[in-house]
């Protein structure tokens, strides 16, 4: 359900999961350590250095990469300042970030920055520039000599400076990345194929590549230049709070109020297709199905449906014949309420076929087959002009017909239902939640048995009543049986399971 009187722009984004998983590695404190093999590609004029990490604020200097014992290219927490970051990029030179810098116990993100032609040098703590500054003896225009050294993440060569917490996300790039190209970057994960970067090691998978032949766990390196590393120890852990999902180009139409969206595969190709509605920019109503072509590209098949918007929508093969039908209810562009079956008949082509449902604006719907004959009903509840509410079961008999049971629901408006089997007797139940008129405001939130025979009755489940909301089902502490998720206002914003 979208309330009708607040008008919301939604921008329509896809974001594909990335699959590897949000882990990292675990430092004792001790011993442990992870190493990445020396490679020319170190031999850099310029360099940024970033990575997350975890603290638990033991020791007072701690290693998070080096290049050798010390003193290249190499993070390490302490120097002159207590909780500051010093990068040490080449021999002497010391870049140190103020005291204090961030807080122990939560993950944070460091990026190290040198660029001698430029007398660059630079900290950045979570995208934000440190002002740090260089107290060795060397100055900022000393070049980066690089010893052929492996690198050393959590020690350092000679064993000192263990790191007793985490790290995820070590990137190493040939250039000085400005702060923009930092922030931008912080939250998501790389592809590996990104210009500059020679190493990405994202300390998400441990796995025997037999580097070493000792038959150690291994870290991989996600670019081409497959530098590889060897672990001593470490154990993965959770990772930094990274985003998981990334943006990816489409060319859906943006729609502003009372919208509506469902994944199916109506076209039977074995992905994922789109239906979309609700208001668009100025003043419209659009009710389109996009086709997923692959390759991130969904195209619009212009399917003829008729514009809605505070509307619900759903998928369901209601007659039958293996592909997706259509079930669509709001307001058109004359402000008119309808509810329609759109049938599927192949070839990006959907027919209406004069349901006879009533009208809904700011409702919902859902199909389920509530009778258990194999076929698909409809659930429908809305408020109707001059104060009516309705809540109605239409049985599904067939041949394009759906019947009205008089299932004794209560009408709502602003709601939300959902079919489910709560009392595993085999057969769907309801959920349901709005508000109604009858001389003063009810907002409620129920559960409807389903008893056979085309009868509902209330159990009367104590829920919150709530209006302007979205209702679920779903067993979240899996002991077999369906719990409830319900958010939306009663008298105050309110989401309870």
């Amino acid at each position: 359900m979208k309330t009708a009187g607040i008008i919301i722009f939604i921008f329509l984004m896809f974001f594909t999961l990335n699959l590897y998983g949000n882990n990292a590695l675990e430092f004792n404190g001790i011993t442990d350590y992870a190493s990445i093999p020396d490679d020319d590609l170190f031999d850099v004029a310029a360099v940024t250095i970033e990575l997350w990490f975890y603290w638990d604020g033991s020791g007072t200097d701690v290693d998070f990469l080096t290049a050798k014992s010390s003193e290249e290219l190499e993070i390490h927490l302490g120097g002159s300042t207590s909780n500051g970051i010093r990068f040490i990029p080449t021999t002497s030179v010391w870049i140190d970030t103020p005291a204090e810098a961030f807080t122990p116990g939560s993950w944070v993100h460091v990026a190290c920055v040198y660029d001698p032609s430029q007398s660059l040098g630079q900290i950045y703590i979570n995208g934000n520039d440190m002002g740090a500054v260089n107290n060795g003896s060397n100055p900022l225009t000393t070049a980066i000599v690089h010893s052929d050294s492996d690198f050393r993440l959590g020690l350092r060569g000679n064993g000192s400076f263990p790191h007793n917490g985490k790290m995820d996300e070590v990137r190493i790039w040939n250039y000085a990345r400005s702060q923009v190209e930092i922030q931008s970057a912080i939250w998501d994960p790389l592809t590996g194929s990104e210009n500059g970067l020679i190493g990405y090691w994202r300390l998400d998978v441990l796995e025997d590549l037999g580097i070493n032949g000792d038959g150690a766990d291994d870290i991989l390196d996600y670019t081409d230049n497959n530098l590889h590393g060897d672990t001593d120890g470490t154990v993965l852990t959770d990772g930094a709070p990274l985003h998981l999902f990334t943006e990816i180009a489409d060319n859906l139409v943006d729609v502003s109020s009372g919208n509506d969206v469902a994944w199916g595969d109506y076209d039977n190709d074995g992905d994922l297709d789109i239906l979309l509605t609700g208001g668009s920019i100025p003043g419209g109503r659009l009710s389109e199905v996009y086709r997923n072509d692959g390759n991130d590209t969904f195209t619009d098949i212009n399917a003829g449906l008729v514009g809605v918007e505070y509307n619900s929508v759903a998928w369901g093969d209601y007659d039958n014949d293996g592909d997706l039908d259509i079930l669509l209810a709001g307001s058109n562009v004359a402000g008119n309420y309808l509810s329609e079956v759109y049938r599927n008949d192949g070839n990006d082509t959907f027919t209406a076929i004069n349901a006879g449902l009533p009208g809904i604006c700011d409702g919902s719907v859902a199909w389920g087959d509530y009778d258990n004959d194999g076929d698909q009903d409809i659930l429908l509840a809305t408020g109707l002009p001059y104060g009516v509410y309705i809540s109605r079961i239409y049985r599904n008999d067939g041949n394009d017909t759906f019947t009205d049971i008089d299932a004794g629901l209560q009408g709502v408006g602003f709601c939300s239902v959902a079919w489910g089997d709560y009392d595993n007797d085999g057969d769907l139940d309801i959920l349901l939640a709005g508000i109604y008129y009858d001389g003063s405001w009810h907002t409620i939130s129920k559960v409807y048995r389903n008893d056979g025979d085309d009868t509902f009755t209330d159990i009367n489940a104590g829920l919150v009543g709530v209006t302007n909301c979205s209702v679920a089902w779903g067993d979240y502490d899996n002991d077999g049986d369906l719990d409830i998720l319900l958010s939306g206002y009663g008298s105050s914003p309110t989401t309870k399971i």
